[in-house]
């Protein structure tokens, strides 16, 4: 990070007023995900001036095709857009927008998922070889204190507006219980429309004309840098082709964006196929075409369970993952039968439920997790910002305290 960067950052929104009607808005998938959808519900209410902040060129092509306006991240005109926008609006961080203009900005942080597993302040995983004492207290009060920024978090239901409070060490009055805008398309219309809409997003990612009748996705969580234990084997890709034919189905692998193992099926396989970050940012967009999920700890279960297919799991190592990283729940409750060790076991779990709609596990997935069903929740997002600013008018909010490292208010 560049000192001077941040500081003439500080002098920038210091000396330039915010304009609540500018909003801006970013994701480290690309351009999609809940930010869009906020931003679609932000023009919706009225609010004219937007502006995408892209990762690269070929992603302001993809707004400026949509109409939506855009700069690239890290230019003069993104940091310029982000200095003047009275909100902001991210799904992993500052740096989806402009870290060093965004002070000031009210900022709404979108995040991308309900965890299972333990995130941020609630595992030590999240910093790195820190021992436990005063490098890992300033590392903790570091974090909280880049997280008070926060001016908004949205969660899919309060159970899980309690955990990202906890992670995230933020005021309970910052995280609601609002719906995840990234999930409204997965309520709206009807479930042929979706999973026809679904279909055609990921025929054109994989760039194919036709689909098979049934589709199976796999998409496993990060590893904390370390491989994926569930990467086939030489064997295994024939084992999986194989299956694939025999169920007249396709496989279709989605790595975690940060996975550092190589998922890369042989050249013969035609129905194994995989559908890379770089192509297709955010999975929420495709999910409606499958008729199952495999996934080992990922949150996108939550996400697929509103489909109410099938969902089942594969973690040759999750006795010794969970041990180390932590759950919010259990993992009984989360997979809600005995979890795979083999590619064998679980595509054998997956031709039996093939036929089994809806799946009721998925379908207590969503009782216990969503509120909402209305396909409205960027919405909610939009009027809830809007409700804030202008109290913030009206009466100008002050941040919260924040703990130093001694325990002191800061």
């Amino acid at each position: 990070m560049s000192i001077p960067l941040i500081a003439a950052g500080r002098l920038v929104t210091w000396v330039i007023p915010r304009d609540k009607n500018r909003w801006v808005f970013g994701s480290d998938y690309g351009f999609g995900d809940g930010a869009l959808a906020t931003l679609r519900a932000a023009q919706r209410r009225g609010i004219g001036d937007v502006t995408w902040i892209a990762r690269d060129e070929d992603e302001r092509s993809a707004a400026l095709d949509a109409g939506v306006p855009s700069e690239v991240r890290g230019s003069r005109r993104a940091m310029w857009r982000t200095a003047r926008a009275g909100v902001a609006v991210a799904t992993h961080g500052v740096a989806d927008v402009d870290r060093y203009t965004i002070t000031g900005a009210y900022f709404i942080q979108l995040w991308h998922g309900i965890p299972f597993k333990k995130i941020h302040l609630d595992t030590a995983q999240s910093f790195g070889d820190a021992s436990p004492g005063v490098r890992q207290r300033m590392m903790r009060w570091l974090y909280r204190r880049s997280t008070n920024r926060i001016s908004l978090l949205p969660a899919a239901g309060e159970r899980a507006a309690i955990l990202l409070r906890g992670a995230f060490g933020i005021p309970a009055g910052r995280v609601a219980a609002l719906g995840e805008p990234r999930t409204d398309a997965l309520w709206q219309g009807s479930e042929d429309e979706r999973s026809a809409a679904a279909r055609d997003v990921l025929a054109a990612a994989l760039d194919v004309t036709e689909l098979p009748r049934r589709l199976v996705l796999f998409a496993p969580t990060w590893r904390d840098g370390k491989p994926d234990p569930a990467v086939p084997s030489e064997d295994q890709w024939e084992d999986l082709e194989r299956w694939c034919t025999d169920n007249d189905a396709w496989l279709v692998l989605r790595p975690h964006p940060l996975s550092v193992s190589a998922y890369t099926p042989p050249a013969a396989a035609s129905r194994v196929k995989l559908l890379a970050s770089s192509v297709l940012g955010d999975p929420t967009a495709v999910l409606a075409a499958f008729d199952a999920l495999i996934t080992d700890f990922s949150s996108i279960a939550y996400d697929f369970a509103i489909t109410g297919r099938p969902i089942h799991f594969l973690a040759p190592d999750a006795a010794e993952y969970l041990a180390s990283r932590g759950a919010y729940t259990s993992l009984e409750e989360f997979a809600g039968r005995p979890v795979a060790r083999s590619w064998r076991q679980v595509l054998a779990q997956v031709a039996d439920a093939f036929d089994t709609l809806p799946s009721s596990h998925s379908v207590e997935l969503v009782g216990l997790w969503q509120d909402h069903n209305d396909g409205k929740s960027a919405d909610r997002v939009v009027e809830r910002a809007l409700a804030d600013l202008s109290a913030r008018q009206r009466k100008p909010l002050r941040d919260e305290p924040v703990d130093g490292p001694g325990g002191e208010p800061v």
